[in-house]
């Protein structure tokens, strides 16, 4: 199960379980502030949800005391799975952003395996772009036979340095300037939900996020892998 700690106010309910689209979410509560008390409060809230087995929670924004959360093994859901589910969605933004011609375009995605999602945004991409190249240790010419048999075009393999947009799947091999989706990337779906809210709904199997449209990309990821450089 999910959960969610909420800010408690006196007079409203407390219920102990909530139903969002569709999913239920163990829910603990805590009043606002930071004291010793909140912060016992906080370690309380933490080992109510570990003991339901809840490891991802929706936790309130700048909330103080998540540490507590963390140290019970419970964590907000992780954004970078749920990126690279939406990948070819969020690789279609990008190069709208960047003006990019899919058509006369060469993209590279980037990987140290050939793992599902890779595997998923190839196929999504090959026969959009005029050249698609993984840039993938291990898997890629499988992959590319793939390709050639179901799209009818194969891969380049290795990397493209003249290619116009480079997708990572795992930063330390993540070329400079590549969209790099891990969680220091800001994406905008067109959705009025959080993005937490969606990884959750993903995680649960409640939303498919291959289904979801993109508003906008923000590639702090390589922007940071820039600066460094």
């Amino acid at each position: 199960m999910l959960g969610m700690l909420a800010y408690h106010s006196r007079g409203e309910d407390a219920a102990p379980v909530r139903l969002l689209c569709g999913v239920r979410f163990r829910c603990v509560y805590v009043r606002r502030g930071e004291s010793p008390l909140r912060r016992l409060e906080a370690a309380f809230a933490a080992d109510a949800l570990h003991r339901a087995g809840v490891t991802y929670a929706l936790l309130p924004s700048g909330y103080p005391y998540a540490a507590a959360f963390e140290r019970r093994g419970v964590v907000s859901p992780p954004l970078a799975p749920f990126y690279r589910a939406s990948a070819a969605a969020v690789v279609r933004c990008r190069m709208k952003q960047l003006r990019i011609e899919p058509r006369a375009a060469c993209v590279t995605l980037v990987g140290s395996c050939v793992s599902p999602e890779l595997r998923l945004l190839a196929l999504s991409l090959c026969g959009e772009v005029r050249h698609l190249a993984l840039d993938v240790p291990d898997g890629a010419p499988a992959l590319s036979r793939e390709l050639l048999v179901r799209r009818g075009v194969a891969a380049r393999l290795g990397p493209q340095p003249d290619a116009d947009l480079a997708v990572a799947f795992d930063g330390e091999r993540a070329p400079r300037g590549a969209l790099v989706l891990d969680e220091t990337l800001e994406v905008s779906y067109e959705s009025e939900l959080p993005n937490e809210l969606l990884a959750a709904l993903w995680t649960a199997g409640a939303l498919d996020a291959g289904a979801l449209r993109v508003r906008a990309v923000t590639p702090c990821g390589s922007l940071c892998k820039s600066a460094k450089e």
